[in-house]
């Protein structure tokens, strides 16, 4: 009896999977059917920043019929203020709704704490939950690539038309930001003014404007144009905020929304892919030639005739490739999934950024800060009605973020810091792909156009940390991030279901190194705030308390960027690499990555524009 009902199961999910008929429907559907019995050349697992940035222009520009599964929600503009308005971000951060709530191991190297790390689980994916952050990278940190034998496709000047591409950015009120002698920074020789995704400037600063000037009057340089290549320094940062309406612009409303009436392109909502199908050639090599995926415990199958895409970013790409059969054979065996790539490197070289906050009380009466929304209810009426009437205020408020090489601030601790992290590097067992890395890092570190820590002050108090915020009170809070951490990390199956969670392991502070970047961080955040204009305005500093251990305080309070990269990374195959210049899986022909996964080396900026421009290069 059981043989009869395994028969009939594999002959209903070959039915499932067998070619269809040409695209007879488009837009947006979450029937499962539907989607199953069409006709795809290209299927994309991942509807998240690059999966719907790469099917609408596909679809846009091609005859191709381009068919997406995702398996969150399309959040409609204004049906979500967790997701539009910028001065919620981080609230949608734990809504299941809205993310999926991974979680990493614990962490040995910080008292076994696990931590979360949200990513977005709706069409759009983490453009539709990050903090809008707009920042190009250093010019230096793409062109490197190519010493990690990476093609000059990827370079600064090979990307840069795409970056400009994605993008149409509005011009910025000069006046508002301290130093600035012309709009904002704006470069018309390299920022776009026609891409689906619209880009402003802060026009509300609150204590971030005396922050500005005291980092500047602390030794900081002024940066008036930091999409030019170089980031180092104080600018007015640019976020992914429509100043049409307020709201955040991304991947749904700027590309996908704008297309949906693109008679080759077909979203599967709701749907959870979790597994790439293949036949293979004579020569041994894979061709991918669909998506299993399942809804409500039916397993269904689409196929494609030409590709087959992965954007399912940086913890569920080389999950899904595991399950698959592309990885490190031994865990594969493991889990009882036949190896049909022995890839050891897949989910290997994970890199993120990592924070620790500070805050600081405000004397009375104290400038308005996002703390009066919550305790002065006649102050969140009238910003409420502002952001509604002109798209202004305190609800459109976002951090300005400068980047720092550690000589501006701490010149005579750079040569030991070289010698210590030398000297870690030489007792660890590397790869030849490592330790080219390494060596990379090492010379940023002597580079004043690298930024090494990052630094962002937030207009209110951040609850949670050991010493609580006070009722009633007004605050400031300045965040450090360390941009380049040595520590790499990794993302594995857990088991041979998609359903469960990888196993995720940053492998926070595993050198010395990123902890020291860290406790710079607070140094320099206690500088900048024991400098004038500012200092003038503090009352104490809350959170670390004074006189508390500093070391156990980032142990307890540090958190990661969720800029998360290199789960599936670009580079020769015989050094590592997971896919080649092409963005193809090696062992494979026609299975691509086009996430966040395929950056090899981290960047000292926030990765959403590079994300979107690594998937308008991959259209052309």
């Amino acid at each position: 009896m059981a043989g009869i009902w395994f028969a009939a199961l594999i002959s209903a999910l070959a039915l499932r999977c067998s070619a269809r008929a040409d695209l007879a429907v488009y837009g947006i559907t979450d029937n499962p059917v539907l989607f199953s019995q069409q006709s795809f050349d290209i299927l994309i697992a991942g509807g998240g920043t690059a999966g719907v940035a790469l099917a609408t222009r596909l679809a846009a520009t091609t005859s191709l019929n381009i068919g997406i599964i995702e398996a969150g929600d399309l959040i409609q503009p204004g049906q979500n203020a967790l997701v539009d308005t910028p001065a919620l971000t981080g609230q949608s951060f734990t809504n299941p709704n809205l993310s999926w709530g991974f979680t990493t191991s614990p962490q040995a190297h910080v008292g076994t704490r696990t931590l979360d790390y949200p990513r977005g689980k709706m069409i759009g994916g983490s453009s539709g939950l990050n903090s809008m952050a707009w920042v190009r990278p250093p010019r230096q940190e793409l062109d490197v690539w190519q010493r990690l034998g990476i093609s000059s496709r990827w370079s600064w000047d090979a990307l840069l038309p795409y970056m400009m591409k994605t993008e149409n950015v509005s011009l910025g009120d000069s006046s508002a930001f301290p130093g600035s002698i012309h709009p904002s920074g704006y470069d018309s020789n390299v920022q776009g003014r026609t891409g689906p995704i619209r880009v402003g400037y802060d026009n509300t600063f609150s204590v971030q404007r005396p922050y500005i000037q005291s980092i500047l009057n602390a030794g900081a340089s002024l940066n008036q144009d930091p999409e030019n290549g170089t980031n180092i320094g104080v600018s007015n940062s640019q976020h992914s905020v429509n100043d049409l309406t307020g709201n955040r612009s991304y991947a749904t409303t700027g590309y996908l929304l704008q297309n949906q009436g693109l008679r080759n392109l077909l979203v599967l909502k709701q749907a959870m892919v979790s597994k790439v199908n293949f036949t293979k050639t004579p020569a041994g090599i894979l061709n991918a030639t669909g998506l299993e995926y399942s809804v409500g415990g039916t397993i269904y199958c689409a196929t494609a005739s030409r590709e087959v895409v992965l954007s399912m970013g940086v913890l569920q790409t080389p999950q899904i490739l595991e399950l698959s059969g592309i990885g490190n054979k031994t865990l594969l065996q493991s889990l009882g999934i036949t190896t049909l790539v022995d890839a050891p490197t897949v989910g290997e070289n994970f890199q993120d950024h990592v924070s620790v906050p500070t805050t600081f009380l405000l004397k009375d009466p104290a400038p308005l800060t996002l703390d009066a929304l919550e305790f002065n209810s006649s102050f969140a009426i009238e910003q409420q009605q502002q952001y509604l009437d002109n798209h202004t205020g305190f609800f459109t408020m976002l951090p300005t973020y400068s980047y720092h090489p550690i000589q501006t601030f701490f010149s005579q601790d750079v040569p030991k810091l070289i010698d210590d992290t030398r000297a870690e590097l030489e007792n660890r067992l590397m790869s030849p792909f490592q330790k080219l890395q390494a060596e990379i890092q090492l010379e940023w570190l002597q580079n004043f156009g690298i930024g090494q820590i990052e630094m962002a002050p937030f207009s209110g108090g951040i609850p949670g940390l050991p010493v609580p915020l006070e009722s009633g009170r007004s605050y400031i809070s300045i965040v450090a991030f360390a941009q380049h951490p040595f520590s790499r990390g990794s993302v594995h199956a857990r088991s041979q279901s998609i359903l469960d969670s990888p196993i995720f392991n940053p492998n926070i502070f595993d050198f010395d190194f990123d902890r020291t970047m860290l406790s710079m961080g607070i140094e320099l955040a206690q500088l900048i705030a024991g400098t004038a204009p500012l200092s003038d305005l503090i009352e104490t500093i809350v959170n670390p308390s004074p006189g508390s251990d500093l070391e156990s305080y980032t142990t307890t309070t540090l958190g990661l960027e969720y800029n998360g990269i290199g789960t599936a990374s670009l580079g020769p195959q015989n050094s590592g690499g997971i896919v080649s210049d092409d963005l193809i899986v090696y062992g494979t022909s026609n299975l691509r990555v086009v996430d966040a996964s395929v950056i090899p080396l981290h960047l000292s900026s926030h990765i959403q524009s590079v994300v979107y421009a690594i998937a308008e290069q991959v259209t052309v």
